[in-house]
């Protein structure tokens, strides 16, 4: 089926509540937000309302020889009611839905209203590949959202992740955005751990625009006696730093925090 369907006990209405369509075929597509209702009559097959739904979705953009079942695929258009997914049919495609533009946005409104188990279930397929995803264009909000709604586990195992690679995610355009979420929510101790990794790496840090975020980021998360390398590094360097577009910042951040 293609839409998200709900029948009401008391009442012979169908609600089509979202539309599943290929990345590539999402450019001819418009998404009304809204009900479809339609009235069954008795023994009436719903399958044959699909086209007449598909027609009310994406208005006159539709060809005459649009076949409903070749143009499905689980790369949903919006889900503007917010309507959970089944998790069921979706296992085995949380990675590559974390990947796609919309089957990035469609999983993070789906996660806001899964239960825990639906959560784990979604995060335990995609933890092999979360530091693939932390780095992708559209995976590291999937991360971001598992860091912001997770379990504690669950943000200690992404942070465990991270292990080995906390420089260079910093120095990422979309990794520093992850790595910046983490140091706001996981725990102290995994904080100073994964902060470590960055010794001998801090100049880089500074001079670099994605790198002085996560940084700054430090400063105003981890206390100052836990980070004297950073310090250190800033020592005897203050006048060129403080003129320097990224390190002025994070100059002013350590008069502040220290």
């Amino acid at each position: 089926m293609l839409g998200s369907l709900s029948s009401h006990t008391d009442n012979p209405l169908l609600d089509f509540s979202f539309l599943y369509v290929s990345p590539r075929d999402t450019k001819n597509f418009k998404a009304h937000a809204g009900t479809f209702q339609i009235s069954l009559e008795a023994e009436e097959p719903l399958e044959a309302h699909e086209e007449e739904y598909m027609r009310w979705l994406i208005g006159s953009s539709i060809d005459e020889d649009f076949s409903p079942r070749e143009k499905s695929s689980p790369f949903p258009v919006s889900n503007p009611h917010n309507v959970p997914f089944a998790i069921s049919s979706m296992i085995g495609s949380f990675v590559e839905l974390s990947t796609d533009q919309r089957g990035s946005r469609f999983l993070q409104q789906s996660l806001d209203v899964a239960s825990s188990t639906e959560k784990e279930i979604v995060f335990r397929e995609i933890l092999p590949s979360a530091l693939s995803l932390m780095v992708h264009i559209f995976g590291n909000y999937v991360v971001q959202k598992f860091l912001d709604r997770g379990t504690k586990d669950q943000r200690d195992l992404l942070a465990e992740s991270m292990k080995g690679n906390f420089l260079s995610l910093s120095l990422h355009t979309y990794g520093c955005r992850v790595v910046q979420k983490a140091l706001e929510v996981i725990s102290l101790e995994k904080r100073v751990g994964l902060v470590s990794e960055l010794k001998g790496g801090v100049s880089r840090c500074i001079m670099d625009q994605n790198g002085n975020h996560v940084l700054q980021k430090i400063i105003e998360r981890v206390p100052s006696e836990l980070i004297g390398f950073i310090f250190d590094t800033f020592v005897g360097n203050t006048y060129v730093l403080s003129t320097h577009p990224y390190g002025k910042t994070c100059v002013f951040l350590l008069i502040v925090f220290c």
